[in-house]
């Protein structure tokens, strides 16, 4: 366990050989390819919390259908969630600042990245990395 979950993410990305870009990751996925993947904290309900985020598209676009079928998902998803992030629909997932198990998280941001890079296709009709 961890005292702090940023430094986890950080020793993460350096383990993994994730490049990095600021607070972003390029997490690689299938193909060859690669997905952002950010981390930040904040305060929720009195508790900091890292929160990992990869954008899927730019939230505006999306109609009734879409919203719904994006809300539909997030019952089936097996970490993270669809949130709007900004402009963006993103998946999140969060992990308090103490106490986060690194695997957990590797888990989690492989997982989320992923998943974003085939829901671009699916929900934007766009591939962007």
């Amino acid at each position: 366990m961890a005292d702090d979950a940023s430094s986890v993410f950080d020793a993460i990305c350096r383990r993994e050989g994730f490049a990095r870009e600021g607070s972003w990751a390029n997490v690689p996925v299938a193909g060859g390819r690669r997905q952002r993947v950010g981390a930040d904290v904040l305060d929720a309900d009195g508790e900091r919390v890292l929160r990992v985020h990869t954008v899927v598209g730019k939230a505006a676009v999306l109609n009734q259908p879409r919203l719904l079928a994006a809300l539909r998902m997030n019952a089936r998803f097996r970490y993270g969630a669809f949130a709007i992030h900004g402009e963006d629909l993103a998946l999140i997932d969060t992990f308090p600042l103490h106490g986060a198990e690194p695997e957990s998280m590797l888990a989690s941001i492989r997982y989320l990245a992923s998943k974003a890079d085939d829901l671009e296709r699916v929900l934007f009709g766009t591939d962007e990395q």
